[in-house]
């Protein structure tokens, strides 16, 4: 990830919605103010064989719904917005994340896939998910006023081997998802009711993000298994981590578990907060993403970007990117070169030979192959080689029995000196295991 060498005004982060965003007309505004969108919609029609803006501004909205339809129409609707707000504002992304579908809208929109190939993942995700609504039907249902881990308890209580219910989506504290079999699902609504807990049905014919999706998340493993990923330009949030990507090496195993797994946008948003971050920016369509952020961490303020129409809205982020000076170029180039700096400076207090090879000098060799290849190619260090390198510092502070104290000034020093305290924070690479 590379800031161009602009100091960061204000951290922003930008989300991308899942399904059931879509409305007709979305996108509309935009494709008729912005050049740039509409080369986005004629690149959609040429690789998905069908007229993107037709279905989108006129279609029907049961032949829009349909999973089959939506998840490549949400895409390019979101890039559309993405690619014109990147091109016609200073505003810059300091992480991105999306919702379910709109993660991969996020790794599109990160470099990590190309936009042809994130239209033609989506379009076999949504086949592939309409067909199990046949093969193995299911519900889901929306759970408030009830703690989490009641409802969680209560899920496992309430499930046995033969029929599946699960939290599918945890999206705020008072917002839960619970998916499976329909039988069960009907049954838990009633239970939970009885608990005090509000219910309701979704409009849904199958589990996502349950087991009942394995079929489907198996046949997509092959499909994203074709692609071929690249490095990211930003970090992106994983739906079932809740952490940034390390590496776009996890992309095809972090989008396969995504369709059997729960999305953990609330931890994701807390993980927004504790990177400090002060703003968001949800691309169309709609603005369920942040409405979601006002229940989830209401300090960080969040705008829905639809083209012109969002400037007024959003004048206040605007003016602060607008008056932000461009800063001296700092090379994020060097950081990678620090940290092998850093990782021969620091003192040894560990006389383990075998304990020092593997947490000293296999590490350091990697890292400096990697470093060695970057200046090779006369460029600027990836997102995922500064995780590396970061890493290999840290296994060397660990294994060298560096007092906390020392690794937390070095670390500080390390990304004041490159340029890259927006990007890392020295207590979460410490003490909440992040890269881990």
């Amino acid at each position: 990830m590379y800031l161009g060498g602009r100091q960061m005004a204000v951290r922003t982060a930008f989300l991308f919605p899942g399904q059931g965003s879509q409305y007709v007309g979305m996108g509309n505004a935009l494709f008729l103010e912005s050049a740039v969108a509409r080369q986005i919609f004629e690149e959609a029609n040429d690789v998905l064989g069908f007229d993107v803006a037709k279905l989108c501004f006129k279609g029907d909205l049961t032949e829009l719904t349909d999973t089959y339809n939506a998840q490549p129409a949400i895409l390019t609707v979101s890039m559309a917005a993405f690619r014109t707000l990147m091109a016609e504002t200073p505003i810059k992304p300091f992480i991105l994340a999306g919702h379910s579908l709109g993660e991969i809208s996020a790794l599109v929109a990160s470099g990590a896939i190309r936009f042809q190939d994130g239209l033609r993942l989506v379009r076999r995700r949504g086949y592939l998910m309409r067909e199990a609504s046949i093969s193995a039907p299911g519900s889901m249902a929306a759970i408030s006023g009830m703690p989490l881990e009641m409802i969680e308890k209560k899920c496992a209580e309430y499930s046995n081997h033969d029929q599946i219910l699960v939290l599918s989506n945890i999206n705020s504290p008072d917002q839960i998802v619970i998916s499976g079999d329909t039988r069960m699902v009907t049954k838990a609504c009633e239970l939970l009711t009885e608990e005090g807990a509000y219910a309701t049905l979704l409009n849904v014919s199958a589990a996502f993000h349950s087991p009942l999706m394995k079929q489907a998340s198996c046949e997509f493993a092959a499909e994203l298994n074709r692609i071929q990923f690249s490095e990211l330009k930003w970090p992106v949030l994983s739906n079932v981590t809740a952490l940034p990507y390390r590496s776009y090496h996890d992309i095809a195993d972090y989008l396969t578990r995504q369709m059997v797994s729960t999305v953990m946008w609330s931890k994701s948003m807390q993980y927004l907060k504790y990177n400090q971050v002060e703003a968001a920016i949800e691309m169309e369509p709609r603005n369920v993403l942040r409405n979601l952020m006002k229940w989830n961490e209401p300090q960080i303020k969040t705008y829905s970007y639809k083209g012109v129409e969002s400037m007024d809205l959003m004048e206040e982020l605007l003016n602060a990117w607008k008056t932000t000076e461009p800063e001296a170029t700092t090379s994020t180039h060097s950081l990678v070169e620090r940290c092998l700096a850093i990782a021969i400076c620091t003192r040894n207090r560990n006389w383990s030979e075998g304990e020092y090879r593997l947490g000293v000098v296999e590490p350091y060799r990697q890292v400096k192959l990697m470093q060695d290849k970057i200046e090779s190619e006369n460029r600027q260090p990836a997102y995922d080689e500064m995780v590396q390198a970061i890493q290999m510092l840290k296994s060397v502070f660990v294994t060298k029995k560096a007092p906390i104290d020392e690794q937390t000034e070095r670390l500080q020093q390390l990304f004041r000196e490159s340029g890259t305290s927006a990007m890392f924070s020295t207590e979460a690479i410490l003490h909440k295991g992040l890269f881990q």
